[in-house]
């Protein structure tokens, strides 16, 4: 057989197998599509009509019968049955199967091979709270079985015809093609071999695209030896530069980079970029051994891989871009999908942490950021970097996410380490710090006094407070503050602030403090000075943490609140309810007050175990005298935490 035979034999099976797999997914489609609103429709129906029975007038067993019988004369409904609280039958209208049925198109080969689902719903009919009995609906599928088979026979005409068509054109392709290669290029070909023809003496070709084919015909001979050199220095080079991490398998980051070019400039939709951090990878290698460390790497890619590839229809890249972080580009997905993956990601995560010399495990930090059609790369990796600053410095173990649409004031998206440096250091050299001030909103109805919180603001230049200029907030610069060494002189500027709004003003004032501020060595030092030179009265004064850090450095935050009380200031806590564990530490913190989210409240008291650990901190509290502060009015809780919170 010849190989345009052969060819036009593959084409055509090629064809044959395309379109019966057309019209067999077409189908089960529609199959799926008819059995899901036969199902729609008998939910429907069984809990519009449950409610209508459900309704005091409706009680009376003789009109709940003429409401069924309506309902099932319809012609839409196969069985409607009513059932008393005991399964006792109380009203029953089913379709006769011994009466003869019209079929309207669909021979019965037909449904045997693609039958409908049974739409049967179920619902309960009530008189108040009391329960009366149970409905039972299912819908007839005879008009869904005749449009099935209408659109079977539409889409298996369309194909037929397609195919038909196909096969026709491929053929008279065939024969064409077959009739010039012969006419035009064997003739040169044999003669070239045989050196009996002259290039020079050759007819010009009668298709443009063969006369290209026959003046290189001659040329190809005598570049055969330099294309396969050529070709050996490609592979040789392509080799040397392997798209894989060598440990763990992944794409690395050269690949990555480019592919995410090639989406950038490609998808329309735009998508999200993920990226997470091992921030305790030089403490795992110092009680792991290296290839036990490349055992551990290598399945941590392989764990998340399975979170992100499960779905082979979304084209997910994942890759490493260094020792400790790992990048995932997440194109064509909304913000809802997002939400699970991370959710199952951070499960992953947490079950693969190891535990460090000290006991704890290592730490994760998570960022991601959105993307949009032809945005430059640099700006959403600077915006992912500045998420994951946020992460870093926040401790918490939940994915930090900063939107394109955050422009961070004046466009500090794009802005990188040196230029924030250079921010930072020039706006404590020019003291550019403010703080914006608000009243504490009193929750909880439990304050006598009047009781102010504070941001630590920075303004871009030293321009007076009276021109248009909006300061960027700390919760902007802090995390990039942490990460180059600079937030315990941001936060001792805070102090100092504060120091001097409490000489101006009356009332009680709270500035937050960072983690990676209290543990730096000399800072202790530093706001006990800050401190003794004030003549204002210290209990005014309150500093607020994170009940992140109680967990991760437990000893230097009991040392710190211990000079704190010893000092006059007060010490608050936020995120209790958040990290619970930190219930036995409070004794030795000297806390003044703890923060409770109204949100953690509404996910506890939905649990036994969410209410009893509640109340035990609400005792703890009540017991070693620290009020309790809402973060949001008392009435967005539910009643029973209520009564707990103002017992």
């Amino acid at each position: 057989m010849s190989l345009l035979k052969h060819l036009l034999l593959s084409v055509s099976l090629a064809i044959t197998v395309i379109l019966v797999g057309t019209v067999w997914l077409s189908v089960d489609s529609a199959r799926a599509y008819l059995s899901a609103q036969l199902q729609a429709q008998s939910d429907s129906a069984a809990t519009s009509l449950a409610l209508t029975l459900s309704q005091p007038f409706n009680q009376d067993p003789v009109t709940q019968e003429l409401l069924i019988t309506a309902l099932y004369d319809t012609g839409q409904f196969y069985r409607i049955e009513l059932y008393g609280t005991k399964g006792e039958q109380i009203v029953s209208r089913v379709g006769d199967e011994s009466l003869p049925t019209i079929v309207r198109g669909a021979p019965a080969w037909f449904t045997d091979m693609l039958p409908l689902r049974q739409a049967v719903s179920m619902a309960q009919v009530s008189d108040g709270w009391r329960q009366t009995g149970r409905l039972v609906i299912e819908a007839d599928a005879g008009q869904a079985r005749d449009t099935l088979w209408a659109s079977f026979m539409q889409i298996l005409m369309v194909v037929l015809i397609a195919g038909v068509v196909w096969a026709f054109f491929v053929w008279v392709l065939m024969r064409w093609l077959r009739q010039a290669l012969r006419e035009e290029v064997e003739m040169r070909v044999e003669g070239m071999l045989t050196n009996k023809v002259q290039i020079g003496n050759w007819k010009r070709a009668r298709f443009s695209e063969l006369r290209e084919v026959t003046r290189t015909i001659d040329e190809v001979r005598e570049k055969v030896m330099v294309t396969q050199q050529e070709q050996s220095a490609r592979i040789e080079s392509l080799q040397l530069e392997l798209h894989q991490d060598e440990v763990t398998g992944l794409a690395n980051r050269k690949y990555f980079i480019n592919e995410m070019r090639r989406v950038l400039d490609e998808d329309k939709n735009g998508g999200y970029v993920l990226l997470f951090r091992q921030r305790d990878l030089a403490a795992i290698n110092t009680i792991m051994t290296r290839a036990n460390v490349d055992n551990w790497l290598r399945n941590v890619g392989e764990q998340v891989s399975q979170v992100f590839l499960q779905d082979r229809n979304q084209p997910v890249q994942l890759a490493r871009l260094n020792g400790s972080d790992f990048v995932v580009l997440l194109p064509n997905l909304e913000g809802p999908d997002i939400a699970p993956l991370t959710d199952m990601l951070l499960t992953v995560l947490a079950r693969l942490r190891v535990q460090l010399p000290s006991g704890q495990f290592c730490r994760w930090a998570l960022a991601l950021t959105d993307y949009r059609f032809q945005e430059d790369i640099a700006t959403v990796l600077s915006r992912l970097d500045r998420a994951l600053m946020r992460a870093e410095s926040s401790g918490h173990n939940t994915v930090e996410f900063v939107s394109g649409s955050d422009d961070g004031g004046a466009g500090l998206n794009v802005a990188g380490e040196t230029q924030w440096r250079q921010l930072l250091q020039e706006g404590l050299a020019e003291r550019r710090f403010l703080l914006s001030v608000r009243q504490q909103p009193d929750h909880l109805k439990q304050h006598s006094y009047t009781r102010y919180e504070a941001t630590l603001m920075l303004r871009h230049t030293a321009h007076s407070e009276g021109q248009d200029e909006k300061p960027i907030s700390a919760y902007l610069f802090m995390p990039v503050a942490a990460r180059l060494g600079l937030s315990a002189v941001c936060d001792l500027r805070a102090v100092e602030l504060a120091l001097e709004w409490l000489a101006d003003n009356h009332g009680d004032l709270v500035i937050r403090m960072s983690l990676p501020t209290i543990v730096q060595p000399r800072f202790l030092q530093e706001i006990q000075s800050c401190l003794s030179r004030s003549n204002v009265d210290l209990s005014r004064l309150y500093i607020e943490l994170d009940a992140y850090g109680v967990e991760a450095h437990g000893e230097e935050l009991e040392v710190f609140c211990s000079t704190m009380k010893d000092m006059g200031t007060r010490v608050g806590l936020r995120r209790l309810l958040e990290h619970i564990g930190v219930l036995r530490h409070l004794q030795s913190l000297y806390l003044s007050y703890v923060s409770f989210s109204a949100d953690v409240i509404k996910e506890m008291v939905v649990s036994p175990g969410g209410m009893e650990l509640l109340v035990a901190a609400c005792n703890t509290c009540a017991r070693l005298d620290i009020q309790i502060q809402l973060n949001a009015p008392i009435t967005e809780i539910p009643v029973e935490a209520q009564k707990i919170l103002r017992s």
